[in-house]
């Protein structure tokens, strides 16, 4: 089981731990014009958020049916061959078999390929976290079918082990070349048609309660020389979309970091403090492993010069960090004194994006991106079908520069 998970798991049961630094007393209102998924929900059969602030994309419909790994013509893609939920442990349902839901006591679904064709090598957990109990579950070769009493609502998905793909057996353990360390921390996929591990249920049961908010849009302040000569300090704030669920679960707030102010700060880690300490999620994605801020919704950080600096540049490194420029002379640019948008993916491009499941264009497919020798490359997923028939395209808004919103309207 990984460390980090069992101590945030640990620390979410106690009372929250009020960050050292807290930005609210602080600094100015938040942006009135924060990002809301309001004006995009209308006269909608489905709406999908991808975003680089999450490591899950965001679905919600009203339709009272959802079927997710919808095989995919183009692709060859095909369904899981296992799913499993929490009904006084984990249940078990294999591709084609029924699947009673009445004792289902957890929001979260995994769903894993387990050597179905074109997954004979390698595999991708998915955790499919529910806003409302299931009324019916049906796995077979058209999908995974959800029904629900009213509607579908609020469902987050994410491949549970980032961009990682797991080997399938013990042989492709040795086929792989993976290291003897890293190769004992890695989950045996294939055990889990007998009995669903410790690792997974850890993981599952964290992004259950850390997905009860959706972060849509992130914001900056920055100060420079607060309060010495020398320092700037960065806050970080986010507008969020609230998830409501049946299920008594006690939301966990954990605040993104951009790739680029992790691997700045990892560099250099003896020139900055955050108001909370930062946590490796051993998710491995596109451009880094995720890092979070646990127990908060907000942070700061406190960057330092270097005392001994061989040019003035990088005594400023933080400005990399924030996805910003200095220029030639490595002077700052002045504060910014009020709340900018932060954006952690300047176009959300192919090449740039971070998070590594997304939509193939005009389409309802789900694509995992994921890196080998040769480098990028994608795999279906499946697509996503909100109740019998879908036979338009998506039309697509993007809210800011992290945050696009896939939608389908109502016939």
């Amino acid at each position: 089981m990984p460390m980090v998970f069992g101590l945030l798991l640990g620390a979410s049961a106690c009372s929250p731990r009020k960050p050292a630094d807290p930005i609210d007393a602080r600094l100015p209102e938040f942006p009135a014009n924060a990002a809301s998924l309001s004006p995009v929900l209308s006269h909608v059969s489905k709406v999908v958020v991808v975003s680089e602030l999450s490591p899950a994309i965001l679905v919600r419909s009203d339709s009272k049916t959802l079927s997710f790994f919808v095989p995919d013509a183009a692709s060859k893609s095909v369904a899981p061959r296992f799913v499993a939920f929490g009904a006084n442990g984990p249940k078990i349902v294999t591709n084609g078999m029924p699947a009673n839901v009445s004792k289902m006591q957890e929001r979260w679904i995994l769903a894993w390929f387990s050597g179905a064709p074109g997954w004979e090598k390698m595999d991708c957990p998915v955790g499919i976290f529910l806003q409302y109990p299931l009324s019916g579950l049906t796995l077979n070769s058209n999908g995974l079918r959800l029904e629900f009493a009213q509607r579908a609502g609020d469902i987050a998905v994410m491949p549970l082990y980032g961009m990682r793909l797991l080997p399938t057996s013990l042989a492709e353990f040795a086929a792989q070349g993976i290291p003897r360390d890293e190769a004992k921390r890695l989950p045996r996929v294939w055990e889990w048609s007998q009995a669903v591990t410790r690792s997974p249920l850890t993981r599952l049961r964290y992004w259950s309660s850390a997905l009860t908010r959706y972060p849509l849009e992130a914001w900056g302040y920055y100060e420079k020389d607060v309060p010495n000569v020398g320092e700037g300090r960065f806050s970080a704030r986010f507008s969020w979309h609230f998830i409501t669920n049946s299920w008594e679960i006690p939301p966990l707030r954990v605040a993104p970091m951009s790739a680029e102010l992790s691997e700045a700060t990892l560099r250099h880690s003896e020139q900055h403090t955050f108001s909370s300490t930062p946590f490796d999620m051993e998710w491995p994605s596109l451009r880094g492993g995720l890092r979070t801020v646990p127990e908060s919704d907000h942070y700061s950080v406190v960057f330092r010069s270097a005392k001994s600096s061989q040019d003035a540049s990088s005594s400023q490194w933080w400005w990399k960090g924030l996805g910003r420029e200095v220029d030639d002379r490595g002077q700052e640019h002045v504060s910014d004194r009020s709340w900018v948008p932060w954006h952690f993916c300047s176009a959300l491009a192919a090449e740039e994006a971070r998070m590594p499941l997304r939509l193939r264009e005009g389409s309802s497919v789900m694509e995992l991106v994921s890196t080998n020798s040769a480098g990028r490359f994608a795999r279906s997923l499946g697509g996503i079908l909100a109740g019998e028939t879908e036979d338009q395209a998506p039309k697509v808004e993007r809210l800011n520069s992290d945050t696009v919103v896939w939608r389908w309207e109502q016939p």
